[in-house]
């Protein structure tokens, strides 16, 4: 019974994240969030390099294609 209770929750965390990333999608599609749900294809990795990130990305991760230095401010 409690297995269940987590896969539930985990799907329903992962459809809430999806439509959370088609959503920053809609304002900013550079980035392709709607057909990578945030994770780091290599179209989303270039725009990172070309862009850098942006309010959605986790600054407190190690971005891919962003160098360390220019990062921007960190999350603690």
């Amino acid at each position: 019974m409690t297995c269940a209770s987590v896969a539930a929750a985990s799907v329903l965390a992962k459809v809430e994240r999806d439509g959370l990333m088609r959503a920053a999608h809609d304002v900013d599609p550079r980035f392709d969030w709607a057909g990578n749900k945030g994770y780091a294809s290599p179209l989303h990795i270039e725009a990172l390099r070309v862009h850098g990130p942006t309010e959605s990305h986790r600054r407190s991760w190690r971005l891919p294609g962003v160098e360390p230095a220019s990062r921007g401010m960190m999350v603690p």
